[in-house]
């Protein structure tokens, strides 16, 4: 897992069919932490609006919630979308908990590497 600093170029991910930019966002958006097949992670800064560490997937026009555990929390997505999440969830419980902390403490979080 590498750090990316706020001015590191945008990064292409397997798969995606836009640049990725990096996970903080100097416009004060939802930071992008990973891309595969088509599906975008997202990790909100502000803790205090969302207890429960998680992160936001979407995938063609839909959205969700979802538990750093894998667990769908809120929102919906094409049932094997939904499976790829919850499988790279699992593979990153680690990463995004980190990730999480960072946001909590105000630091720029970390790429997570997309499924293979």
């Amino acid at each position: 897992m590498q750090k990316v600093e706020g001015s590191s170029p945008f990064i292409r991910s397997r798969l995606c069919t836009r640049p990725v930019p990096p996970p903080q966002s100097e416009q004060g958006g939802v930071p992008q932490i990973s891309c595969f097949y088509g599906i975008t992670i997202r990790m909100y800064w502000n803790e205090r609006d969302h207890p429960v560490p998680h992160f936001h997937a979407e995938y063609a026009g839909e959205g969700a919630s979802v538990a750093v555990d894998g667990k769908l929390l809120a929102g919906s997505l094409p049932p094997r979308a939904l499976r790829l999440v919850e499988d790279w969830a699992k593979l990153h419980r680690d990463e995004l908990l980190d990730n999480w902390q960072r946001a909590r403490e105000h630091e720029p979080m970390a790429r997570i590497d997309p499924l293979p």
